[in-house]
């Protein structure tokens, strides 16, 4: 069992959520839209303030403020989602990424 499915926040009414433009692989599968503060550490310790968006058992899609590149490699960390992870970046262009995670670690 999934993380997110233990923490009953996938495994509900899942609805097929449309896949974007370049369908990445993190956010193609079913998942749940959200809105919930949270924080990347990239592998160089900066941190970066984020919005996770929809969230899956693969990974999640995020939005920020900040022009910045991401690197290819960042850890997730969401309070609300009790979510602390590492994960990779699949896509992202214009404030907006996509995330598969690499490992899942109950917080």
């Amino acid at each position: 069992m999934s993380l997110l499915k233990a923490l009953g926040l996938l495994g509900r009414e899942r609805e097929e959520i449309a896949a974007p433009e370049a369908a990445p692989e993190a956010c193609a599968e079913t998942g749940r839209a959200v809105f919930q503060d949270a924080e990347l550490i990239l592998e160089d310790y900066h941190h970066l303030r984020v919005v996770i968006t929809h969230v899956t058992e693969q990974g999640v899609r995020i939005a920020y403020a900040a022009r910045t590149e991401l690197q290819f490699r960042v850890r997730v960390v969401a309070f609300g989602l009790k979510l602390k992870c590492w994960a990779r970046v699949v896509a992202q262009g214009d404030g907006v990424a996509e995330l598969a995670f690499e490992l899942h670690e109950p917080y």
